[in-house]
């Protein structure tokens, strides 16, 4: 949690991008800006209010249902493998039955 918060600090006390916190705290650029994003969804003010603790704060960071993690849909990944085996054997038969 402690680069969390440090991730805050950085970007809304001394306004530094995404790049640079990322380099500063060893983090991917895309991990700061889903902790960012994810702050942003909270609703909460910078400087989170002293009444909140971390554990506080982390629970409405990491709430399952608070931001959606992207806006895509999850892909049906069942049907999507059954296809893509269907279209393989038709491949094959197509394949076999060329060489006689």
């Amino acid at each position: 949690m402690r680069h969390v918060f440090e991730a805050f600090r950085l970007a809304y006390d001394q306004g530094r991008s995404q790049r640079e916190i990322a380099r500063a705290l060893g983090l991917s650029q895309s991990t700061v800006n889903d902790y960012v994003r994810r702050f942003r969804g909270t609703g909460l003010p910078w400087p989170v209010p002293l009444a909140m603790d971390e554990a506080a704060v982390e629970a409405r960071l990491f709430a399952t249902d608070a931001v959606p993690v992207r806006g895509r849909a999850v892909p049906e990944w069942a049907q999507t493998t059954l296809r893509a085996l269907a279209a393989a054997r038709a491949n094959r038969r197509r394949t076999s039955n060329s060489d006689n």
